[in-house]
């Protein structure tokens, strides 16, 4: 798990690997969301071109890309 140590405005200063580093605060509990809310999409886009919803060809060609 990584830790990051923040600035009064909020702003990361610091990431470190471990708490011993002196870390402050445990990772961003947005970047956690993000991470799950793109597992979920990426799992919803499988679905619908399994069930031929859509076809790989529908997606943007910076989606497809990558």
């Amino acid at each position: 798990m990584s830790f990051v140590r923040r600035n009064a405005e909020g702003q990361i200063e610091a990431v470190f690997h471990n708490a011993d580093s002196g870390a402050i605060i445990a990772a961003d509990e947005r970047l956690q969301a993000d991470l799950a809310l793109t597992r979920v999409t990426e799992d919803l886009i499988e679905i619908l071109i399994d069930k031929g919803v859509i076809s790989f060809t529908d997606l943007p060609k910076a989606l497809r890309a990558n």
